[in-house]
């Protein structure tokens, strides 16, 4: 039986562009080039945000009806994700190789040999003192990877009828975020940690 895909959604492509565009003009240029639109330009880091808020509509929009149906394949949907991010940021990677050296004078031993290790399997971003290690722009990657593992248990779950249990359920993600940081700060008592 084929699964019926839902209707493509051509606007969120503009709204990609105008974002592609806000965050290379905010890396690679002076925003005051721009005139009245220089605020827009400086604040290109928000694109960042915006096309993982965006990501994460997709991927609802496509699978969690499914999800919520029993009917999404766990596996093949792993796949897939792999398959679409993980061969271009290799490549970022061996491209990116002598900037290693870079990296070396700027941790300790131990976070260097952590970054190699960790940035190869898209684990970085969860360690702030390695999180730009390697490949800077790659934390989002990092990030998106774990949205990837989580979103087919997060996608299947129900919506409550009240809307109390929404925010039970934000609150308890909010929460489970949390974790990997403090626990990163407490294996390590001598990083300079928010918490």
């Amino acid at each position: 039986m084929e699964i019926q895909k839902p209707a493509r959604l051509d606007a969120l492509t503009g709204l990609r562009c105008f974002a592609a565009l806000n965050i290379v003009f905010f890396h690679f240029s002076n925003p005051d080039w721009f005139g009245p639109l220089a605020p827009v330009v400086n604040a290109g880091y928000l694109s960042v945000s915006f096309f993982i808020m965006l990501s994460g509509f997709v991927l609802a929009y496509n699978y969690a009806e499914r999800a919520r149906e029993g009917k999404l394949d766990k596996v093949r949907f792993w796949k897939a994700r792999f398959t679409r991010l993980y061969p271009v940021y290799l490549l970022s990677l061996l491209l990116g190789w002598q900037t290693l050296a870079q990296e070396r004078p700027t941790h300790t031993v131990a976070m260097y040999r952590l970054g190699l290790v960790l940035t190869p399997l898209l684990a970085q971003g969860w360690i702030p003192q390695i999180a730009t290690f390697w490949n800077t722009p790659a934390w989002t990657m990092s990030a998106e990877a774990s949205y990837y593992v989580m979103f087919p248990w997060i996608a299947s779950l129900r919506s409550p009828l009240r809307w109390t249990g929404h925010l039970w359920r934000l609150g308890g993600l909010w929460i489970l975020g949390m974790i990997p940081g403090g626990a990163v700060c407490d294996l390590q008592p001598g990083w300079d940690c928010p918490c």
